[in-house]
């Protein structure tokens, strides 16, 4: 080990430290009340096929606020 190995990896770590962001959602967790909905309960499920799904149409994205 030379003694610049201590100083580059304080280095990498504040560095990794300082990137980090926390989630922005506000669900407890991340999709947990869409995944727990029971909104759809009753309705009649629909039969797809990987080539109908191709002929969606794309959703509009955006930019996070």
């Amino acid at each position: 080990m030379t003694p610049r190995t201590p100083a580059l990896v304080a280095a990498l770590a504040a560095l990794a430290i300082g990137a980090a962001h926390g989630q922005t959602c506000t669900d407890p967790h991340y999709r947990w009340t869409v995944k727990t909905t029971l909104a759809l309960q009753g309705a009649a499920s629909t039969a797809g096929t990987p080539s109908a799904m191709l002929k969606w149409t794309p959703l509009e994205l955006s930019a996070p606020p």
